[in-house]
């Protein structure tokens, strides 16, 4: 079996705080990523570091985006066992994605709306956490009765096949590494 990440977080940046606000949940933001160092995680959020908009397809890790900001954001890294054959098929469709990152846009409307429970979605447009679900269900990863309409980081902990390796500060985590 071969293994993927999820990084949930909560940076603390406004958007973060408001969306904590909003929905109550402990992580606003995922991210996905092949290996445990957390070099590279893809994602949906801002394109450039001090502005929250405009947003897209983004690749963010360790040393770039926001971890780079906020070292300290609360983090829960967890673990996903896959197929060799279906790690390949994310990984070329997130290849593919990436190579054509400015056609992808940020889903405000949706996740603005998904915080009264509204589900709104348009063709190329997500927010982190319908990007990683959608992506994962077309792939064969997980199932899509798994989740709800509107998703939430934090709905990934809820997951019998997601393993909880790490929970705290970001800065703890490259510590022990």
């Amino acid at each position: 079996m071969e293994r993927i990440y999820l990084l949930l977080s909560q940076s603390g940046t406004l958007p973060a705080r408001v969306l904590k606000w909003f929905t109550g949940a402990e992580y606003n933001h995922i991210s996905l990523g092949f290996s445990k160092d957390l070099l590279t995680m893809y994602s949906f959020g801002r394109r450039y570091l001090y502005l929250p908009i405009p947003g897209g397809f983004i690749a963010e890790g360790r040393d770039r985006g926001i971890y780079e900001r906020f070292p300290d954001a609360k983090v829960a890294l967890l673990e996903l066992e896959t197929s060799q054959e279906k790690k390949e098929l994310l990984a070329k469709r997130l290849e593919a994605m990436y190579k054509n990152k400015k056609r992808y846009r940020y889903n405000l409307l949706g996740v603005g709306l998904a915080a009264f429970r509204i589900p709104y979605q348009r063709k190329e447009h997500y927010y982190c956490s319908e990007f990683v679900r959608d992506l994962l269900v077309e792939i064969g990863i997980l199932k899509g009765e798994d989740f709800e309409r509107i998703v939430q980081p934090i709905h990934f902990l809820d997951l019998e096949e997601t393993k909880m390796i790490f929970c705290g500060k970001l800065s703890e985590y490259f510590a022990e590494k």
